[in-house]
């Protein structure tokens, strides 16, 4: 086996020995468990000759909107008939296939999505301003949005706040070294200059002059690189030169969505970045605050869905390409002026496909990859769910997470108008005000019950990934209760067979959270001498690197120190309260504060977890 312990203890389970094309075998077991092969004998003859465009083809059949309408008002009741069939379309849908052109119709898609918002900026806008002066039904519709947003967003953006919330995200940026695995603070801190558009170089200086820490850092780095003694002095111009570039264009790049297509993102400039999160953190905090809309939670929506399914009381809608259909003029047209200028400012003009060398000027207002495009989408669609609340004289709950969002029923087509008027699509496929079956943020529910299939969204490698796909389907076989005859236990026991022994025997426990990290079972647990129970896991670590000593000051950038008088909430935001000043030098639980690691770089060993509560 490829992933026996090494020297020091650890696991290499990056690949495991699975028989050729394995994913078909796992596609023809579960479609054998759910019953569906008797049923469909073309899905069944495109799986004997693994021809994955005939599989693909299948997809639309088995989503949620045409699995209704194929059972229609007689059977359309029965939970169980509708999980299995939605099963089946779900496992096909996300899956990898190679040999698939991806990125071509994600190409498509994302030029469609340019056209429409260039047609939004110079003409289709018009509707909007004109109906909303002399259209009785929409009459005052654009100051009643505008109105919403100033009141959420005030007319001047709190820069103290942006800049004390702007960080560093997780993802890559459009600079050479976040790339391989390199996107932790320590290579966003230290890998100099730093990427900013023209529009937004004024705003890095000043973000970064905001930090003692970060400046003084940046100035010992500069004297050391040309020589300078401490005590001498130094050209300002020449050092924001050595610290700052200037780079007008994000890097466009696509990541997998279905087997179908591609999406695509943007890899942004590292200090557009940071400062575009300052941007997020502050409207986060605003929605919750004034709006009672919690981005930092699915929660409220999922509920919502599930009522929904149960009661037939609330939509839940969905648009098509949200992300990359906010136009500029519709922001324009809705936001407070100063707050407008600022998100101009922190947008990237234009963008750079490599695949097909070719830049992009983008006539929307921001893309995926962009650090608030989430909260700007979130505060548009939310002004157009209050208004449109109000006009309907419906006081009833909402829900907002981005383009997910969830209103009455009555108020739904009046928000689908408003919604197309400010330049947006609803995506019909996904978007249900009627009948039985609700989704929304990952959520999946069938006249109250949850019916969430399991999708499969890489290649199957890794023991980490074969453990996922087994405890998820035995999680379904035992909690979905609705179920009276759902049973995988062909799947079960053919990936049971491929889970290397020494891990399937050491690594066994009850269902919990992870799906990943042990083989849920039944079986009871062993016990410590004290009596408590416990059981074998895998447990994932970061890969530690040391780096030379000169670069001392930019990893104590990654843990910062908390003055006396600052304390942060639950939402990451400040109030005013004493607290202990953060020592640094002390350890943490994942290790020493200055430990620097790579998102590609994990260690995997067996770990021991023992419950708190005896036998």
């Amino acid at each position: 086996m490829k992933d026996q312990e090494t020297k020091n203890g650890a696991l290499n389970p990056r690949e495991v020995e699975l028989p050729k094309k394995a994913e078909f075998r796992i596609f023809r077991a579960m479609l054998e468990d759910l019953g569906v092969c008797s049923l469909d004998y073309k899905l069944h003859g495109a799986l004997r000759e693994r021809n994955v465009p005939k599989l693909l083809a299948a997809v639309t059949r088995y989503d949620a909107r045409s699995i209704i309408d194929r059972l229609g008002e007689s059977t359309s009741r029965n939970t169980e008939t509708f999980y299995k069939l939605y099963q089946v379309g779900a496992l096909l849908k996300k899956y990898p296939f190679k040999g698939i052109d991806t990125f071509t119709p994600a190409l498509d898609v994302f030029r469609e999505g340019e056209r429409k918002c260039k047609l939004y900026n110079t003409q289709n806008f018009r509707a909007l301003v004109s109906l909303s002066r002399k259209h009785p039904k929409y009459f005052g519709l654009l100051d009643e949005l505008r109105a919403e947003i100033l009141d959420l967003l005030g007319s001047k953006p709190p820069m103290d706040e942006i800049f004390h919330q702007a960080k560093h995200g997780p993802g890559q940026t459009a600079d050479g070294p976040s790339k391989g695995g390199r996107v932790t603070e320590f290579y966003k801190y230290s890998v100099l200059p730093y990427a900013a558009t023209s529009r937004a170089h004024d705003l890095a200086m000043h973000v970064i002059e905001s930090d003692p820490q970060w400046i003084g850092a940046l100035m010992d780095w500069y004297r050391t690189s040309k020589g300078i003694p401490m005590w001498a002095p130094i050209s300002m111009e020449d050092f924001w030169n050595s610290v700052l570039t200037r780079c007008d264009y994000n890097e466009i790049s696509s990541v997998p969505k279905t087997g179908l297509i591609d999406r695509f993102i943007a890899l942004e400039p590292v200090l557009n970045v940071f400062l575009q999160l300052g941007v997020d953190g502050v409207i986060r905090h605003l929605l919750l605050e004034r709006w009672g809309y919690n981005l930092n939670s699915q929660e409220w929506n999922q509920f919502l869905a599930e009522l929904g399914s149960k009661t037939d009381r609330y939509a839940t809608l969905d648009l098509k390409g949200a992300s990359d259909g906010v136009s500029r003029m519709i922001c324009f047209l809705l936001l407070p002026p100063e707050w407008y200028a600022l998100l101009d400012d922190l947008r990237c003009p234009m963008g750079y496909i490599k695949k097909t060398d070719e830049f992009v000027r983008y006539s929307k207002m921001s893309s995926m990859g962009n650090g608030y495009t989430f909260v700007l989408e979130s505060v548009i669609f939310g002004a157009c769910v209050r208004v449109a609340q109000k006009r309907c004289e419906v006081t009833d709950k909402t829900a907002v997470y981005g383009d997910d969002l969830i209103v009455a029923k009555d108020v739904a087509p009046l928000l689908i108008e408003i919604l197309e008027l400010c330049g947006f699509e609803l995506n019909l496929s996904k978007s249900f005000i009627t009948g039985p079956f609700r989704e929304s943020c990952g959520a999946d529910f069938f006249l109250g019950k949850n019916v969430r299939p399991l999708f499969i969204t890489s290649d199957v490698r890794d023991i980490r990934q074969l453990l996922h796909i087994h405890n998820s389907l035995y999680y379904r076989e035992r909690n979905f209760g609705w179920a009276t005859d759902l049973t995988f236990s062909v799947t079960l026991s053919r990936l049971r067979s491929w889970i290397p022994q020494h891990i399937a025997a050491r690594c066994r426990g009850p269902i919990s959270e992870s799906t990943d990290t042990h083989l849920f079972c039944d079986e009871p647990l062993s016990k410590t001498k004290e009596g408590y129970r416990f059981f074998n896991y895998l447990r994932t670590s970061a890969q530690k690197f040391s780096h030379p000593g000169k670069l001392f000051l930019f990893r104590k950038l990654m843990h910062r120190p908390r003055t006396e008088d600052i304390q942060l909430d639950e939402y990451g935001f400040r109030v005013e309260a004493p607290v202990p000043k953060w020592d640094w030098r002390r350890k943490l639980n994942k290790g020493n504060a200055f430990d620097v690691t790579r998102r590609d770089r994990i260690i995997i060993r067996i770990a021991r977890k023992v419950l708190p509560d005896r036998w």
